[in-house]
């Protein structure tokens, strides 16, 4: 495989672990340079109760399955956008 379907793969499975956490409105995106970041509003998390450090852990278990390194950030928010929670592939 690629190294494209390897980072849409571990997407997929990143979308899949925050379903399971019971998050529901779950964004991807895909830029030219082939980062994949996945986007979850922060409302979502505490709506759904994610323990945020342990999640972290989880996400990096993941990550390490598909060898890739995670990069977390967070955004403050903006006019047109609530704060959010970002993984980067």
């Amino acid at each position: 495989m690629n190294n494209h379907t390897m980072k849409r793969c571990a997407a997929a499975a990143i979308r899949e672990l925050l379903k399971y956490e019971g998050v529901e409105t779950i964004y991807n995106n895909t830029y030219k340079t082939g980062a994949r970041t996945i986007k979850v509003y922060q409302q979502a998390l505490k709506r759904s109760d994610v323990d945020l450090p342990r999640f972290k852990e989880r996400v990096q278990d993941v990550a390490d399955a598909f060898n890739f390194d995670v990069k977390f950030r967070t955004t403050k928010g903006r006019m047109w956008g609530a704060p959010a929670f970002i993984i980067a592939l």
